[in-house]
C-alpha cells in the first residue's frame, strides 16, 4: 500500500474480503447552508476508529473516510489489501482470516444437512478462554466445543472447528449407528484451502439460511468479478430513540431495492439480500462460459461430503424460496407471525405459522371465503414439515420435523397491516394522561368498522369467538382489520336448527361473555359482549392495570363508573345494551351500525356549531 488511488472503497472492501475483517462507516456531523454542504464520514476497521474523511457528498466524504482507513492499516499494520497473499493451508488459517460460519452454512446447503449451534456460558475453571461457549451438532454427532468472548466469537471459532474435524479423516461420519446411509465420496484432500470451499458465485444451489451474511457474499461477489460495490444511505427516520435506517446497495452504478434496519448494519444486510436475490435471478447462477471455467468453478466450490442420515436432511422450505426480509411481528401458544418480502411481487405479508391442525384449517377455510374492507385479507396457505427457525438460539413451543416426524406446519400468506394494534392504541391513548375531546369520536369511528367486520362474519353464518384489542389492527392508511379466526365457528347446525355444542371456555377469559364461559350453547352473540367491552375501553381513560382490574368485573355486571354515565350518556346506554346477561337481548351488528352513524352525525354537526 505504498500509494493509494482510485476507488478507496473497493480497495477497503477487497482488504475486508482478504482479512475478513468488519467494515463499517459512521456519519458524522453537516456543515455548512443547504446549498454548500459539508459532510463527514468515519471508517472503522474491526473496531478500530479511522480519521473522518470530508466531502461536498456523502459519496465523497465516505472514499476520503475509506482512503483514511487505508493509510492507517498501512502505517500500523504495514499490510497491502489489493496484493498481499493470504495463506491457502487450513491449519495455519485463524478465524479472524476467514469467515468459517459462511463456509459451514454454504456446506450445509450444499449437502442438504442441519447444522444446529448449542450455545451457552462459560462458567468455572475454563472462563479463562471466554465467556461464551459454542458447539454444532448434526444429527448424533457432536462437533468439538470452542470458545470466545462473545457470542459470535464462539459460533466462528465452532465452525472452525467443523471445518477442521472434516479435513481430519477420509470418511467422515455424522453417525456412529448402524441405521442405513448413503456412503458419499472421499474427503478432500487435507490442503484444500478454505477460499475453494468458501461461497462462490457460481455455485449452483442459493444459500437460504437466514443467518448468512449477505453483505460478505456480494463483497465477494464483487471482488471476483472485479465490480464498484458501494452502500448507499437513504434515509434516517424516526425518533432518536426508535431510528429507521433505510439502505440500498449500488453496483457499476445499478441500484438495487432499498433494505430497511433499526441500526445501520441490519439495513445494509437487508439491502444486501435484495441486492444478491436480484443478482441471483438474473444471472440464473448456472451459466458457464468454457468447459474449463465449468471444470475450475466446480473445483472451487467442492465441498466436504459426509456420510447422511435422513434425519439431517434439511428439506427445501417454500417459506424460504419464496420469501426474504424475514422478521418476526408476534408470537404466542398459537404460533408465530413474521413479516415477509415475496420476492415475485416485492410485497411484504404477514405469514403465520403454525401445526396443521383442524383448528388452523377452520381459520384458513373462514378466511378464504372472506371479502371485506374491515377484514385482514387472505392471500394463500401451504403445509411444510418443518417450522421456521428465525434464529438458531430461539426456543420454540412448536415441535420441529425431527421431534415428531408426524408434524405437518401450515404457513398462512395474510395481509401485513403496517399500523399499531387497537391494543397499542388504547394504551397510547391511556398513557398520555390528558382527556382528548376527539376520543368518543374516534372511538365511535373505530367501533363501527369493527361492526362491519363483524356483521359480515355473521351474515357469512360464522362467530369469532375471540375478539379483542390483539386482534383488531390499523392498516397504513388507518383502516381497522379484524384478524385472528383460529377460533371462528359455525354459528348454526342447518340439519336440526340447534345450536352446535361448542368447546367450553374457548377465546379470551376477560372479554368472554357468560354463556360463553360457562355453557357449551351459545351463538353469534357472543361477539357483540366481546364488542361492548372493548367500546368501553376506547373511550373511557383506564390509566393504569391496576385500575382496569378495580374494575372490570364491575364492567361485566354493567356498574359502570358515575362519570362515564353523565359524561358518555350515549355509549352508556348502547354498551349497557351489548353487555346484557341475556343474549336475546343484545342488538345486532347492523341495529348497532345504524345507531352509531346516528350518532356520529350528532357529534359532527355539534362539532361544526362550535366552529362557527
Amino acid at each position: 500500500m505504498e500509494s493509494l488511488s482510485g476507488n478507496y472503497i473497493s480497495q477497503l472492501n477487497e482488504y475486508q474480503q482478504k482479512t475478513q475483517c468488519s467494515v463499517e462507516y459512521e456519519e458524522g456531523s453537516t456543515d455548512g447552508p443547504s446549498h454548500n454542504k459539508t459532510f463527514t464520514m468515519r471508517a472503522v476497521v474491526n473496531g478500530q476508529r479511522y480519521s473522518e474523511g470530508t466531502g461536498k457528498t456523502k459519496k465523497e466524504a465516505k472514499q476520503n473516510a475509506a482512503k483514511n482507513a487505508l493509510n492507517g492499516i498501512n502505517i500500523t499494520q504495514n499490510i497491502e489489501p489489493t496484493t498481499s497473499s493470504v495463506q491457502n493451508t487450513p491449519n495455519n488459517m485463524t478465524v479472524s482470516q476467514r469467515n468459517y460460519i459462511c463456509w459451514l452454512n454454504e456446506y450445509s446447503m450444499k449437502n442438504k444437512l442441519l447444522f444446529e449451534a448449542c450455545e451457552s456460558t462459560n462458567p468455572g475453571n475454563t472462563a479463562q478462554l471466554g465467556t461464551y461457549v459454542c458447539k454444532y451438532v448434526c444429527g448424533v454427532r457432536e462437533f468439538p466445543e470452542a470458545y470466545g468472548n462473545n457470542k459470535k466469537d464462539a459460533k466462528e471459532a465452532a465452525a472452525k472447528c467443523v471445518y477442521e474435524e472434516l479435513l481430519k479423516t477420509q470418511d467422515a461420519e455424522v453417525f456412529n449407528d448402524n441405521s442405513n446411509r448413503t456412503q458419499m465420496s472421499e474427503v478432500a484432500s487435507r490442503s484444500a484451502s478454505l477460499d475453494r470451499a468458501s461461497l462462490s458465485f457460481a455455485d449452483e444451489s442459493r444459500s437460504t439460511v437466514p443467518d448468512s451474511n449477505y453483505i460478505a457474499l456480494l463483497n465477494n461477489y464483487s471482488q471476483k468479478y472485479k465490480h464498484a460495490l458501494d452502500f448507499k444511505l437513504v434515509e434516517k427516520r424516526g425518533p432518536p430513540h426508535n431510528p429507521e435506517f433505510v439502505y440500498k446497495v449500488v453496483i457499476d452504478g445499478k441500484e438495487y431495492p432499498e433494505g430497511q434496519g433499526k441500526s445501520a448494519k441490519e439495513a445494509k444486510q437487508h439491502a444486501a439480500q435484495h441486492a444478491w436475490s436480484e443478482i441471483n435471478e438474473q444471472s440464473g447462477r448456472t451459466t458457464q462460459s468454457s468447459e474449463n471455467d465449468s471444470s475450475s468453478q466446480t473445483q472451487e466450490t467442492s465441498f466436504f461430503p459426509l456420510e447422511i442420515h435422513p434425519s439431517c436432511y434439511v428439506h427445501l422450505c417454500r417459506f424460504l424460496e419464496d420469501f426474504d426480509s424475514i422478521n418476526p411481528i408476534g408470537k404466542g401458544g398459537f404460533g408465530r407471525v413474521f413479516k415477509a418480502r415475496r420476492k415475485l411481487e416485492n410485497t411484504y405479508y404477514a405469514v403465520k405459522i403454525v401445526k396443521s391442525t383442524k383448528k388452523a384449517r377452520r381459520e384458513v377455510g373462514a378466511l378464504a371465503k372472506f371479502n371485506n374492507a374491515n377484514i385482514v385479507r387472505y392471500y394463500s396457505c401451504w403445509v411444510e414439515d418443518t417450522t421456521y427457525r428465525h434464529d438458531s438460539s430461539e426456543s420454540y413451543s412448536l415441535s420441529d420435523s425431527g421431534s415428531d416426524p408426524g408434524t405437518k406446519f401450515l404457513y398462512i400468506q395474510m395481509e401485513f397491516c403496517e399500523g399499531d394494534t387497537l391494543h397499542a392504541w388504547i394504551y397510547k391513548r391511556n398513557s398520555s394522561n390528558v382527556h382528548d375531546p376527539e376520543r368518543r369520536t374516534e372511538a365511535a369511528q373505530i367501533n363501527r368498522q369493527v361492526l362491519k367486520a363483524v356483521e359480515y362474519i355473521h351474515k357469512e353464518g360464522l362467530i369469532h369467538r375471540d375478539l379483542k384489542p390483539l386482534n383488531i389492527m390499523f392498516s397504513s392508511e388507518g383502516t381497522v382489520k379484524v384478524g385472528d379466526f383460529g377460533l371462528v365457528t359455525a354459528a348454526e347446525n342447518d340439519n336440526d336448527q340447534q345450536l352446535l355444542e361448542r368447546t367450553k371456555r374457548t377465546g379470551t377469559r376477560i372479554y368472554m361473555s357468560p354463556e360463553q364461559a360457562n355453557q357449551t350453547s351459545y351463538d353469534r352473540k357472543v361477539d357483540i359482549y366481546a364488542l361492548g367491552l372493548i367500546y368501553f375501553e376506547l373511550i373511557w381513560n383506564l390509566f393504569t392495570l391496576h385500575e382496569r382490574k378495580k374494575i372490570w368485573d364491575d364492567i361485566r355486571s354493567r356498574d359502570f363508573p358515575s362519570q362515564f354515565s353523565k359524561k358518555c350518556n350515549f355509549e352508556h346506554k348502547l354498551i349497557d345494551r351489548m353487555l346484557s346477561p341475556s343474549p336475546d337481548e343484545r342488538p345486532e351488528a347492523s341495529e348497532l351500525i345504524s345507531e352509531l352513524d346516528r350518532y356520529t352525525n350528532i357529534l359532527n354537526a355539534d362539532k361544526d356549531n362550535r366552529t362557527i
